[in-house]
């Protein structure tokens, strides 16, 4: 195997010596072609022995000791090899395979890397480098690494284009995928996992879900398979299957950390949080640095309502994966469900970069910097920029003023249908005049930065409510239209965006939220899109509904100026008479979104809020049972006793 691929060597010391080592590397390379690894090393021992400057036995030598694993031993025999002969890519692949071997994954990386430049065409290491460069993630270098063996030696063609299929599915590369698994064969393990994993990722999950199907209907024991369709169905929320799939993976194979973390998420989707921590907790056992396990483990924990763990578990992860978004966002979600604002906005700023959030980026093209609170502004233009939900811009525009009172000029970057409702923030506060094109400026900012740019803490949090109020002229129209007030008027909102993440948890049916209130309230719908069978139940118990008036959140504002109290589940409406100061009963799932807090009645961010909040249960029949009794008694509370109009200062 090894006489002809070794042939630099330097010049021996002396003839006698070089002819005696390459008799010892010759029988060498007999024993180690009859199994005989440890002769045959011994062999090589004796010619490095009879000539120290013959590179080829040190290499020899070196893939002996591979064999034995006795890799220590191998990267010193490969290293003097190299220095021996530094043109020799046969040492340099060598050496990265014992350093692969041993963990140094960029050690390894550089030797392959210096074989490929000796020997363009050395198809296995450029293998070798691929692997490394996994290690080490750099998967998209990776890619073009096996690309490169692919081309190098076309009989590698089948093993190694499963690995760069693997590869351009994780990457997110579907269609690059399909495309290299048409050149594998079908009978390859895995390859019906893999493709079915590209076509879900492009969308097409339904033609996936028929793949498995038959490629587990020809191999139930298709572990790999199993495993892929229990992702698809994860996807497709048919999470009672995916658990099926997922157990049926466990029983063959108990310990696989993302079986296992996949399994507990599906779990946690069905309300199983007990037996998906366990799951969970198993997976970060047996794979500590597995941060999709960390994340999942964090995330049922909150669930549990256990968040001093969940914060323990973030912290453990980012142990071993200190840049990892995802924990940093559970650490910061934790904190803030505890009240500790201040520890919590330093790991809220890497929200952005967290891929379970899928987060756009705001920040304005042109390389401004970012305003982080340590910068002078006086006499400065500053923007900033909506991100997420229009709840979210609402929340946080109360800080745009703080900054005009720091002397800047602050410009404002807001969804359209916001943009009535901030008519007046206040002087040096605009609304950035060409929605079409980013505004000169000196720093820009994103809202949700603020509250840390501020270094906000609880006792510190700016609540001087009202800091949003409704336009005069337009609140006198909706009075026209809704006509006299009659008794005390209720504005209600139930549910929110039904594609939400969330919804399901913070959306109420609506004949549920209806029944619980008392008689005599003039109720009022504020929520503007409807659902099946939404329009006759308001009909049916005498509510108000006038979605087809709304145009801007201006009218949404005018119309809850007019009301007398707002009962609302976590939607952008709740922020919107949080923000006007007007009475808001807020109704909270167990596990409520992470501004709210853990286990309060009030808001420091709103101060004329009440949090009516889900028990252990997680149902509303309580909260709602609640809500009817302190509403009578709201309506009977002396006139005036709460006001009806913020509309002025």
């Amino acid at each position: 195997m090894f006489s002809g691929l070794f042939k630099r060597t330097r010049k021996a010391s002396a003839p006698q010596a070089a002819d005696a080592g390459q008799q010892w590397i010759g029988r060498g390379n007999t024993l180690l072609g009859e199994g005989k690894v440890q002769e045959a090393l011994d062999c090589y021992r004796n010619a490095i022995a009879a000539d120290p400057a013959n590179a080829s036995a040190h290499v020899n030598a070196g893939f002996a000791l591979q064999a034995l694993e006795r890799h220590g031993e191998a990267t010193d025999s490969l290293r003097q090899a190299a220095a021996l002969d530094p043109q020799n890519p046969d040492a340099r692949y060598l050496l990265g395979v014992s350093l692969a071997a041993v963990a140094d994954f960029a050690g390894a990386a550089d030797s392959f890397q210096s074989a490929v430049r000796l020997n363009p065409g050395f198809a296995f290491a450029h293998v070798g480098l691929a692997k490394a460069q996994e290690q080490l993630g750099r998967p998209r270098e990776a890619a073009q690494s096996y690309e490169h063996a692919i081309a190098s030696d076309g009989d590698l063609a089948e093993e190694v284009g499963m690995d760069l299929a693997r590869l351009l599915v994780d990457l997110q590369s579907w269609d690059a995928a399909l495309s290299r698994l048409e050149r594998v064969s079908p009978e390859r393990p895995r390859w019906s996992a893999l493709r079915a994993a590209a076509l879900h990722g492009r969308g097409d999950s339904a033609q996936a879900l028929q793949a498995l199907d038959e490629a587990l209907r020809s191999n139930p024991q298709d572990l790999s398979a199993l495993h892929t369709r229990g992702n698809v169905r994860f996807a497709l929320q048919r999470y009672g299957e995916a658990v099926a799939d997922f157990e049926a993976v466990l029983a063959q194979q108990p310990d696989v950390p993302e079986v296992l973390s996949n399994c507990g998420v599906a779990l946690q989707k069905m309300g199983e949080r007990t037996r998906a921590r366990a799951l969970l907790e198993r997976a970060v056992q047996l794979r500590p640095d597995y941060g999709n396990a960390h994340y999942n483990l964090g995330t049922c924990l909150l669930e549990l309502g256990e968040c001093r763990a969940a914060l323990a578990c973030a912290e453990r992860g980012l142990a071993l994966r200190p840049d990892d978004a995802n924990l940093h966002w559970n650490k910061a979600v934790a904190h803030f469900l505890l009240g500790e604002l201040g520890q919590a906005w330093p790991e809220h700023e890497w929200r952005s970069s967290a891929p379970v959030l899928g987060l756009r980026s705001t920040t304005a093209p042109g390389g401004k910097p970012k305003w982080t609170g340590r910068e002078e502004i006086a006499g400065k233009t500053v923007l900033l920029t909506a991100e997420q939900g229009l709840g979210d811009t609402i929340q946080f525009v109360r800080y745009a003023p703080l900054l005009a009172q720091r002397g800047a000029k602050v410009l404002l970057r807001l969804p359209q249908v916001l943009e009535p409702l901030f008519h007046d923030m206040g002087p040096g506060c605009a609304i950035s005049p060409d929605a079409t094109a980013w505004p000169e400026h000196d720093f820009q900012c994103p809202l949700l930065s603020l509250p840390h740019a501020f270094a906000t803490q609880l006792e510190t949090v700016p609540a001087n409510v009202p800091y949003l109020r409704s336009e005069p002229n337009r609140r006198e129209l909706w009075q026209q239209r809704l006509g006299p007030k009659h008794s005390t008027r209720v504005g209600l909102v139930w549910s929110g965006n039904a594609a939400h993440k969330n919804d399901a948890n913070r959306s109420i049916p609506l004949r549920a939220m209806l029944e619980c209130l008392p008689a005599g309230l003039q109720l009022v719908s504020l929520q503007k899109e409807l659902r099946a069978g939404d329009a006759q139940l308001l009909a049916q118990f005498g509510v108000l509904h006038v979605e087809d008036r709304i145009d801007t959140f201006a009218d949404t504002a005018a119309l809850v100026d007019l009301m007398d109290l707002v009962v609302s589940v976590d939607t952008s409406v709740a922020h919107l008479a949080g923000a006007m100061g007007k009475p808001l009963w807020l109704l909270l799932p167990w596990l409520p979104d992470w501004r709210w807090m853990w286990r309060r009645e009030d808001s420091p961010w709103y101060p004329t809020a009440r949090l009516f909040r889900q028990g252990e249960e997680r149902n509303w029949n309580e909260v709602l049972v609640r809500v009817g009794a302190e509403s009578a008694a709201f309506a009977a509370a002396p006139a005036g006793r709460f006001s009806t109009s913020s509309g002025t200062p």
